[in-house]
């Protein structure tokens, strides 16, 4: 998985390059985050007001919407979903 991460003027905005099968694991992995119960350590989604996930034909964009006054950190981010991507390869 090739990671893109850029910051925004509400937060991040992420951009993966992964196989369509592998994309659509991750997406499935990404709505655990959303609800707060994936198996990241990170506790930064607790600065997420939103996320909104689209699939591409590389992989997905996801973009991340800080809540107000939170900044959320891009290696943070990054570190999540590369923890993510290698437990869905157990």
């Amino acid at each position: 998985m090739e990671l893109d991460i850029k910051l925004t003027d509400q937060g991040l905005r992420v951009k993966a390059s992964m196989q369509p099968e592998q994309a659509k694991k991750m997406l499935d992995e990404l709505a655990k985050c959303a609800n707060g119960t994936c198996s990241c350590k990170s506790v930064d989604y607790e600065k997420l007001d939103s996320m909104q996930v689209s699939q591409t034909d590389v992989g997905w964009t996801l973009d991340l919407t800080a809540k107000s006054g939170q900044d959320l950190n891009p290696s943070l981010v990054a570190e999540c979903l590369n923890h993510t991507s290698a437990q869905m390869e157990k």
